[in-house]
């Protein structure tokens, strides 16, 4: 029997790899030269900085906060860290995720392929991610794990069906929580689709959906267990930071805040400019344009399968358009101390994008006439997707020029500095240094349209550890100097001193000063 399974399981992942040969491939290859810098000049963020390049031993941090499977998954490839590596297999692994989104969703028009893999693919969330190069391809992974479930659910009978999925989830939770908005709106998407399809009756898809609720529930809870586990024994720390420590709890009497709180953050996210930049290139008029299609095609939809829709029909309809936006936000209700609007904000939101893949999919359902193919298919849906498509690509390729802009003037001024150092202490590491005040990145226009995303934090942060950290690494990354930082609390009384708030700042002479034995960089005031 199971050398039956595995023996089917080979037929099936072998059809599955001539499919993407067929359809997928042109997706792999345009996300390789989309991001190709990503590649040829190691565009980190801050955290890839800090936590390593090339190589990366201690996954404590992440275990505190509950991706323990990092560790894990960073231990089968010996801890090394490949840039480019890391960017092309997790391209790799988004044209699988676009092969199982739309064969779940029964997208198979070649140009409704290639707009769905520009929507996954060209995403705020995506670009973000493969800036951490110590676990992007890790978070990926995660990600398909998500669209493998309730493929897997979806697609298969029997105890299978229900077994791997649930393992699935639990896995892609214990390497980044937030790819559980995937599944959930995945399956939102899925019943839509469903509801619009005349040949499925209403206790075929209640039935379908109290299984997925069931493997969602099912994976959460036995991610809870393991992780609880180890932490009983001590295996891990769970952080008090941001809640994690009480994971699985949920504050019933903050649900309605929270659940507000997400459909506010979706209209943020397409409509206004609290969160990212919708002005640009008029981005939230294409989105009502969007919002508007949606509308007009379910409702097309509906006449169309007026038929069978009864009272439950649309009851069902109506539940899965509400827990749109609290799906793509569910974050915000299982952590609610997370901030969605400090570095790692958009990370939260990987789903977001499916909203558009909505409207793809709902297009494809509409029958009738030529004309009715014609304005939908042709018009409306193709030039709609085009802009919308053209501001994402065009996003990304604005969101790396940012990043190459933080590495030369970074690199500028480390260089810079090492100089003033080397003359200060005629080429000894022995002085730890600080550094006070950020690297002035100017283009300030530019960064206005990546609003919202690493780009804008240069490749420091801003509070005095982690600035120290990120200067120790890029000093020794590029320059292969290996220099101590000073403590946060020498720090503070070094800002303190009249020796420092004489000192003039860069690029003026004297930036650089030793102070009580202490290397002193100062960039701006601030620490």
């Amino acid at each position: 029997m199971v050398a039956g399974v595995v023996r089917e399981m080979g037929e099936k992942s072998k059809a599955l790899f001539g499919l993407w040969k067929g359809r997928y491939l042109l997706i792999f290859i345009g996300g390789i030269l989309l991001y190709l810098s990503f590649s040829t000049h190691f565009l980190a963020n801050p955290d890839s900085i800090w936590n390593g390049m090339f190589y990366k031993a201690g996954y404590d941090g992440e275990n505190s906060l509950g991706r323990w499977g990092l560790g894990l998954l960073a231990g089968l490839k010996g801890y090394t860290i490949s840039p480019a590596a890391v960017t092309i297999f997790s391209i790799f692994l988004l044209s699988i995720i676009c092969m199982f989104v739309c064969r779940l969703l029964n997208l198979e028009s070649e140009i409704l392929i290639i707009i769905t893999g520009i929507f996954l693919l060209a995403s705020p969330n995506i670009v973000n991610t493969l800036t951490y190069y110590y676990c992007a391809d890790f978070y990926i992974f995660a990600y398909l794990l998500n669209v493998l479930a309730i493929y897997f659910a979806h697609r298969h009978r029997g105890f299978v069906s229900w077994v791997l999925p649930m393992l699935a989830i639990a896995i892609s939770l214990a390497i980044y929580q937030s790819y559980i908005s995937v599944a959930i709106v995945l399956s939102i998407l899925l019943m839509v689709s469903m509801l619009f399809d005349a040949r499925i009756e209403n206790k075929e898809i209640i039935k379908r959906a109290t299984k997925l609720i069931c493997i969602g529930g099912g994976g959460v809870t036995c991610y809870l267990i393991l992780t609880k586990g180890q932490e009983s024994i001590g295996l891990l720390n769970l952080s008090e930071d941001r809640g994690f420590s009480r994971m699985g709890y949920i504050d019933i009497a903050q649900l309605p805040q929270q659940i507000v709180r997400c459909y506010k953050e979706f209209i943020n996210y397409f409509f206004r400019n609290v969160f990212i930049n919708n002005d640009w290139m008029n981005r939230k008029y294409w989105n009502l344009f969007l919002v508007l299609v949606i509308i007009l095609t379910m409702l097309i939809l509906f006449f169309q399968n007026r038929k069978v829709f009864n009272i439950t029909r649309i009851l069902l309809l109506l539940l899965a358009v509400v827990l749109l936006p609290i799906g793509c936000y569910c974050m915000l209700i299982t952590a609610s101390e997370v901030s969605l609007y400090s570095s790692t904000g958009i990370l939260l939101i990987p789903a977001v994008n499916y909203v558009y893949v909505l409207w793809i999919m709902l297009a494809s359902r509409i029958n009738g006439s030529r004309w009715m193919h014609l304005v939908f298919g042709k018009y409306i849906v193709l030039v709609g997707s085009m802009a919308l498509g053209m501001i994402l690509v065009c996003f990304v390729l604005v969101f790396q020029a940012c990043m190459q802009n933080n590495l030369i003037k970074t690199y500028a001024v480390a260089s810079d500095i090492v100089q003033e150092m080397d003359e200060l202490t005629g080429g000894s590491e022995e002085h730890a240094f600080m550094v006070s005040g950020d690297v002035d990145l100017g283009q300030g226009e530019l960064y206005n349209i990546v609003k919202g995303t690493v780009a804008g934090y240069g490749m420091t942060w801003s509070d005095i550890n982690g600035r120290n950290a990120c200067w120790k690494s890029i000093l020794g990354f590029y320059f292969g100097r290996e220099y101590e930082v000073c403590s946060s609390e020498v720090c503070q009384e070094l800002m303190k001193s009249d020796a420092f708030l004489n000192m003039p700042e860069y690029p003026n002479s004297g930036y650089t000063a030793i102070i009580d034995g202490y290397v002193v960089v100062k960039l701006g005031e601030n620490g």
